[in-house]
């Protein structure tokens, strides 16, 4: 791990998830301080894919088929917009229909790894939906915390899936922060979007697809944003590619 703010070095453990130094300077109405990012190390084999570019080697990963997602071209949105060439990444195909299946599959590869047997995460929907899936398909327990304003069908969703649901009074920051005090109390790896720095990590991968199947790098590339975790993924995905010499320069990414 490197602290993106002070830029120290840490070893990848399950119970690091900020920098000790700066996210002990937290102020109350700040936002997190401290956040850790992966920093590529060593280079891939010559002929690679996404999940030789993430900290968890393959033996750990449950057989799902995350990523890989189709790259459709289309034509008359093309003509509508204006772009000559207009690519959709179709990652509604991924197991639970979510984008951040490439997220959890990477939590749950790390807990298999360190030997974990539960995952613990706040969420609002599809995170975890998404992780209880995921978390399914790995043989892991998966304990959510939701807020009241949580989507019903994604309720329903993790506990077709075999969840835990633990509903919080109030929003998702109450939420968030049950599931910080139960994961330091009674263990098991949080996966909360933002805070566990393999969420940003898993999401990386959307863009090295994009680049093998487009045999280039984009022009642009347009995200939707809710906390800027994909934001920063896409980013992220990008960053390695051009960090490794494989591309000559970074697309236009908006959010």
């Amino acid at each position: 791990y490197l602290c993106s703010e002070c830029g120290k070095d840490y070893e990848i453990v399950p119970e690091l998830m900020l920098c000790p130094q700066c996210s002990s300077k937290k102020q109350p109405e700040e936002p997190l301080r401290g956040v850790l990012e992966v920093r590529l190390q060593g280079d891939p084999p010559e002929e690679f894919n996404a999940l030789d570019l993430l900290p968890v080697e393959r033996e750990f990963f449950p057989d799902l088929p995350v990523g890989g997602t189709p790259l459709w071209k289309s034509e008359r949105l093309s003509e509508a917009t204006g772009f000559s060439s207009l690519y959709l990444k179709d990652d509604g195909l991924n197991p639970t229909g979510s984008f951040k299946d490439r997220a959890s599959m990477l939590v749950a590869a790390f807990a298999r790894k360190h030997g974990i047997n539960e995952v613990v995460v706040a969420s609002t929907g599809n995170a975890g939906s998404s992780m209880s899936g995921v978390g399914a398909a790995a043989g892991l327990k998966v304990k959510l915390f939701l807020p009241q304003t949580a989507p019903p069908a994604k309720m329903i969703q993790a506990l077709q899936y075999g969840a835990e649901v633990i509903m919080a009074e109030k929003n998702y920051d109450q939420a968030f922060a049950l599931s910080l005090e139960y994961s330091k109390r009674f263990g098991g790896l949080n996966r909360n979007t933002a805070y566990n720095p393999l969420t940003i990590e898993g999401k990386k991968t959307v863009s090295i697809e994009m680049w093998q199947q487009l045999g280039k790098c984009p022009d642009r590339v347009y995200v939707s944003v809710g906390d800027g975790v994909i934001l920063s993924g896409v980013y992220k995905g990008f960053r390695d590619l051009h960090q490794l010499g494989l591309i000559s320069k970074m697309p236009v990414i908006v959010g």
